[in-house]
């Protein structure tokens, strides 16, 4: 048997790439850089913010760092739309920031942009649960004395209902780091859907009805939600950025050393010892660019359509296979006139629809208003029978109305991952493993999961992650359960 030899680079990588078949790397051993006079040492697929943060700290190590997009703008899921009356704007995506959300705060300021109150201080939010309407900083059955809640929960606002329920518990789980011993330890809490593990922790089911007001969450695991929860428990005030959120990816986007190449539809990647072909078409014309790393900044949904040679590990095929991605409907609404201030209301509400609703042009001048009703799940009811639960008046004060359905964007299939039951302990420390060269960032890869916090954080986590592997020339010991 004729010996073949390999060198130490080539024989680290074999055993580095996490999935990657030693015959696949003869396959594609035509496909050497000599041959593509479009190179780079990182391509970025994505200039969402996961992407775009990735790239911007890369570039400063690396003297070519190519980020691919579909679209012809920067942002992905952080999208501001501008064409309202009176120069008002609101969000169709991401809408706030946390005060907890350290990272995308650096970059606000670091680029020079300003924050302002999300919502009017210490304002009441409306709750609309069947024909009862309360203010969230009332005790629940003040108001609706009919509703059947138990000795404890008598007198509770929605919210401390809420602390009755999750105390003791938040505080185990409010780690934003990941260690492999917290999945097993958490897979308590993930085994149940959110309402099974209020209804085991002895909630009332009005009681139950009152604490998921605002969204659809039937669905999603215990664990999901607990640690949303956990994780926002020290910051109570949220933030949006002065001028729009878009602001922030278009002032990434100006950063990069190589300007985006828009409207590049990312078809295939071929990965074998020394790089990946990363395969695109932009404008119907196809071109490959040979790339030593390449990183995954897109949705599942979109990551799953690729086409990877050799193909990924069984747990992230498994994994893009089972989970799914809330719908996410947000209905952007301008109205004639702030009509809610008229009778003392902030703008502000969650209901039974389930929908939550905010007063998007809050902080901008004008007289007409703006209404962003966000419904997670399917519509049962129409979008003005949903708000008119919360603002009656937005029948006759309606002007115009402007429609973002997640789950039907071509480049997003989705607003944000939803965890079911038993997913989030299996798949959690799966998501953001690399597989040789490859590597994967976005919200879906982070702690702060559905947060432009967690898209900003696995920017920098990939960016760290390649430019140590870089250095090093060893493998990044994967985590392990």
């Amino acid at each position: 048997m004729q010996e073949t030899k390999i060198s130490r680079r080539q024989f680290l990588w074999r055993a580095f790439g996490a999935g990657v078949a030693v015959p696949s790397l003869a396959k594609y051993s035509e496909s050497s850089a000599s041959d593509h006079p479009d190179q780079a040492e990182v391509v970025i697929i994505g200039a969402g913010l996961a992407g775009l943060v990735a790239a911007y700290k890369l570039c400063q190590s690396f003297k070519s760092v190519v980020v691919l997009e579909a679209s012809g703008v920067p942002g992905g899921r952080v999208r501001t739309i501008r064409n309202f009356d009176e120069g008002l704007y609101a969000e169709a995506g991401a809408a706030r920031i946390s005060g907890s959300h350290l990272t995308i705060l650096k970059y606000i300021k670091e680029l020079g942009l300003t924050t302002t109150a999300f919502s009017p201080a210490d304002s009441d939010t409306l709750l609309v649960s069947g024909a009862s309407r309360f203010g969230s900083s009332e005790p629940c059955d003040q108001t609706n004395p009919y509703l059947k809640l138990g000795k404890a929960e008598r007198g509770l606002t929605a919210s401390e209902l809420l602390q009755h329920y999750t105390a003791g518990v938040i505080e185990k789980l409010n780690d934003p780091a990941l260690h492999p011993a917290m999945f097993k330890e958490w897979k308590q809490y993930d085994e149940l859907t959110w309402i099974q593990w209020l209804h085991r922790q002895g909630a009332s089911e009005d009681a139950i009805r009152l604490m998921t007001l605002g969204g659809d969450s039937h669905t999603l695991s215990a664990l999901y939600v607990l640690r949303q929860i956990a994780l926002h428990n020290t910051s109570h005030h949220y933030y949006k950025i002065v001028g729009g959120m878009d602001l922030l990816p278009t002032k990434l986007a100006a950063r990069l050393s190589n300007p985006i190449r828009y409207n590049s539809i990312v078809t295939s990647l071929k990965q074998d010892a020394d790089g990946v072909d990363v395969d695109y078409t932009t404008n119907e014309h196809k071109s490959v660019i040979r790339a030593k790393y390449v990183v995954c900044a897109v949705p599942l949904p979109l990551l799953n359509r690729l086409e990877i040679y050799p193909k990924l590990s069984a747990s992230k095929q498994l994994a893009m296979k089972e989970i799914s991605y809330f719908e996410g409907t947000r209905f952007l609404i301008q109205t004639r006139s702030r009509f809610w201030e008229r009778t003392g209301l902030s703008g502000f509400a969650r209901t039974d629809g389930p929908a939550e609703i905010w007063n998007a042009s809050f902080g901008q001048s004008g007289t007409r208003g703006i209404l962003a009703t966000t419904i997670g799940g399917a519509m049962h009811k129409s979008m003005m029978d949903i708000t008119s639960a919360a603002f009656p008046d937005i029948q006759s004060e309606s002007e115009k109305v402007m429609t973002f359905r997640w789950k039907e964007e071509p480049l997003a299939r989705g607003a944000f991952i939803a965890f079911g039951p038993n997913q989030m302990s299996k798949f959690s420390a799966t998501l953001p493993q690399q597989e040789g060269r490859i590597y994967f960032a976005g919200e879906h890869t982070s702690p702060w999961m559905s947060w432009m916090e967690g898209a900003a954080q696995s920017g920098e986590r990939v960016a760290d992650e390649i430019l140590h592997t870089h250095k090093e020339l060893r493998p990044i010991k994967p985590l392990q359960l």
